[in-house]
């Protein structure tokens, strides 16, 4: 019902915010976008923070409040990077819009497919769910 919508926009805008400030911070320039299709990154609940390895410690995990552990699933996280850029859209405007300090996002659900469609506050972005 409504909680379970409630976690998985607190989820995606989590995961959202840590995807995108993590591709603010690569330096590297990209030949291929698509030479990077998945990314997977688990967020535990506060206090629950384990030390980062890698690249990802560079970047520390978002605390969040929910009572459970967060799996996001990046698609193509260097791609989406140069379209914004190729769109005139900076990270950071991209990150305020979509995963800023909202609390969540409204989300449609008439879709004949089941998924869901979540919108920014200010109705320029749109995040759709997909099954697994």
């Amino acid at each position: 019902g409504a909680h379970k919508l409630y976690v998985l926009t607190i989820a995606m805008m989590v995961g959202l915010r840590f995807s995108v400030l993590r591709s603010m911070l690569a330096k590297e320039t990209v030949q291929d976008p698509f030479d990077l299709p998945l990314e997977v990154h688990t967020f535990p609940p506060a206090g629950m923070e384990k030390a980062g390895d890698g690249a990802q410690a560079a970047l520390p995990k978002p605390a969040h409040q929910l009572a459970v552990e967060i799996e996001f699933k990046d698609y193509f996280p260097l791609a989406f990077r140069e379209i914004r850029t190729l769109a005139g859209i900076t990270s950071q405007d991209y990150v305020d819009a979509v995963a800023g300090s909202v609390n969540f996002m409204q989300f449609q659900s008439n879709s004949k497919s089941g998924q869901f469609f979540f919108f920014s506050p200010d109705g320029n972005y749109m995040v759709k769910t997909i099954s697994k």
